[in-house]
């Protein structure tokens, strides 16, 4: 896969493929913040007393319930083979139905292993582009197939985290609930542990949870090592950090991050709901 920016006639995910290495984000930033808040150190991490189950019921519903909000996102991948990719993400979303919410399809196997999409809601009909096809109508409330059919939601997760955040402006359906209750259960092997934190930035007392997954020594020595984390706020609980780690058993190394700013309400124009042509 060669070196290239791709660039769409209609706004979209901007993309960078087989970059040199991207230097680690050193913000995190929260919603409604005007400033980057710096990132404090691992330790900061306290013990939470918020149940798993309890943390994706209130993030499932601060995606779904979000109104006037502008989502800014970075979008950083590091392949077993060594292979790169950027993305900048931008979502506005007026309420569930009316929305352009932009992702990327992670998929190692495929030709585009790094492919750019955007997903436009109106009126209660949502079209799916990417940069090789046009627009395609996700029959509301039906699987739009973000999920691999052979994946179960815990192995797909890794790659595919970003379509399947904004899933459930399609299906109606929650998604974090059904993942973290696969992770309990053991679905990929996973620990699972929830931490808090307070940042402070721009004199504001910032609280944060997250979700700390880490595969055990047992079945790592089995399907190799892996973390998933996502940190969200506890005011809006929205995400605004995922970031995955994976070591196959051969001992390379493979890394999704996102990072996202939150900011708003927003009123958006008509113009940014329009179908794109491609």
């Amino acid at each position: 896969m060669g070196s290239h920016r791709r660039k769409q006639t209609e706004p979209g995910p901007e993309l960078n493929v087989k970059l040199k290495p991207v230097r680690s984000l050193l913000c995190i930033p929260f919603v409604v913040l005007p400033a980057f808040v710096l990132a404090q150190k691992p330790s900061d991490w306290r013990k939470s007393t918020l149940a798993p189950l309890d943390f994706a019921k209130r993030v499932d519903g601060g995606l779904l319930n979000l109104k006037g909000a502008l989502g800014e996102a970075v979008l950083t991948a590091r392949f077993f083979d060594g292979a790169q990719g950027r993305a900048k993400l931008v979502n506005r979303i007026r309420d569930r139905k009316t929305f352009r919410v932009e992702f990327v399809r992670i998929d190692s196997k495929a030709s585009d292993p790094f492919l750019g999409q955007v997903m436009v809601g109106k009126a209660g009909r949502v079209h799916l582009v990417t940069s090789t096809i046009g627009p395609k109508l996700l029959p509301a409330g039906a699987n739009p197939k973000f999920q691999p059919a052979n994946l179960s939601v815990v192995q797909a997760y890794p790659q595919h985290f970003t379509q399947l955040m904004f899933e459930p402006y399609v299906t109606g359906k929650s998604r974090y609930l059904p993942f973290v209750q696969a992770l309990l259960k053991g679905d990929g092997g996973y620990s699972v542990k929830m931490e808090s934190r307070t940042m402070q930035g721009g004199g504001v007392t910032i609280p944060q949870v997250r979700l700390f997954a880490t595969r055990t020594p047992a079945a790592a020595k089995k399907l190799g090592g892996s973390t998933i984390e996502i940190v969200t706020d506890t005011t809006m609980w929205l995400p605004l950090q995922i970031r995955v780690t994976q070591t196959d058993l051969r001992g390379r190394n493979a890394r999704y991050d996102w990072v996202s700013l939150w900011k708003g309400p927003y009123r958006f124009e008509d113009k940014w709901f329009k179908t794109p042509s491609k």
